[in-house]
Parts: C-alpha cells; structure tokens; sequence
C-alpha cells in the first residue's frame, strides 16, 4: 500500500488543491499523513485529526 507523508504542505500549495489530490490519492488506496496547524483547511477532509500532548498523540476521528 503506497504511504504518503507530507510535513506542513499548505504552506506551499493552494489547499484546495491539496486537498483534491489528497483525496485522490486516499480513493486510490494510500494512506496519507499529513502535519498541518491546528487551524489547517486540510483538517476538515480528515478521516482522524491528532495532536500531540506532553508527549503522546491524541486521536480525534471525524
């Protein structure tokens, strides 16, 4: 299964963008990490948002 990683990308791109081809790639079987600010347009197309605290990642699903 193709994994993607991306660190931060809608301060590179348009996250309209972004987020087509994200969700094209996901729809094609990859599983997508993506590290984004908490206020991030990106959230919202988010099977599962986390954030990190003392340590440890807390998972919120969508």
């Amino acid at each position: 299964r193709p994994f993607l990683v991306l660190d931060g990308p809608d301060e590179y791109a348009p996250p309209e963008a972004l987020a087509s081809w994200l969700q094209e790639a996901t729809a094609d079987g990859a599983a997508v990490v993506v590290t984004a600010a908490t206020n991030s347009p990106l959230a919202s197309i988010a099977s599962a948002v986390g954030e990190l605290r003392k340590g440890e990642v807390v998972w919120h699903t969508r």
